[in-house]
This record gives structure tokens, sequence and C-alpha cells, in this order.
């Protein structure tokens, strides 16, 4: 339990970040400000506050999802509490790593080659974290 909150929660930020992205990008439209320009993004990438929006409402989605999912496990005790650790490694890990990863597989489709590159070395350091135990406060 303690290792997998903090994956949701990393999951959550990325989805809000989504959300707020496509509201930001809706205000400079309907302003008719040529944010493209000021952000210095590329004319030839495909930015709109729709295309922000959807990826953020299939984002959402799949955090929903996974989130109740596991919810409904340790209210339940479905899953994960009656299997036992198997090589020091519950399904609580496997678990959380199974959402990060699809977090990131969603991600990833949307990111140029260098940002891909960043969030993977990111990815790296918070499933670690995830695998190896407890992950507090001040290691986020």
């Amino acid at each position: 339990l303690a290792a997998t909150i903090p994956v949701l929660r990393l999951s959550f930020m990325m989805n809000l970040t989504a959300w707020l992205a496509g509201a930001c990008a809706w205000v400079f439209e309907h302003y008719k400000i040529n944010y493209l320009f000021l952000l210095d993004i590329s004319p030839d990438l495909e930015v709109s506050a729709m295309s922000l929006l959807n990826y953020a409402s299939l984002q959402t989605g799949v955090w929903i999802v996974l989130s109740f999912c596991f919810i409904a496990d340790m209210k339940f005790g479905a899953v994960l509490q009656s299997i036992p650790c198997i090589h020091g490694f519950s399904l609580a890990h496997i678990y959380s790593s199974s959402v990060l990863i699809m977090q990131f597989l969603i991600t990833s489709s949307w990111m140029t080659a260098s940002t891909r590159r960043l969030f993977s070395r990111l990815f790296i350091r918070i499933l670690c974290f995830s695998c190896l135990g407890e992950v507090s406060f001040a290691e986020n």
C-alpha cells in the first residue's frame, strides 16, 4: 500500500497538468493569443486546446479505472491481500509498477524523442522507488 499511493498521486498530478494545459490553451485560443509563438512551439505540431483536452480525458480515464480497481481490491482484499509476498515483492508493488507503466505508455505516445528520454529517466527512478520500498514526501 505504501508503495502504490505515491504512484497514484504521480499519475493524478500528470492528469491535472494535462487538464490545466488544455484549459490554458483554450483561454489563449478564446482570446486569440498566439501561444504557439509565445511558447516557441513548432508550427508543425498539432497542438490545440481540443487535442490537449482529449489527451487529458484519455489519461484521466485510465487513472480512474486503475484507481478504482486498486481501491476495490484494497477494500475487499480480492488479490493483493490474499497472495503472499514472492521473493520480497508483494502484488501491491507489481500493481503500482503496472499503473506507472500504463501511464508511461499513454504519455509517451504523445511525446517527442528528447522528451521521451527525459521522461524515461524519471519513470525508471519512480519505478525503482515504488519497487524498492516506501517513498517519503522528501523523495518526491
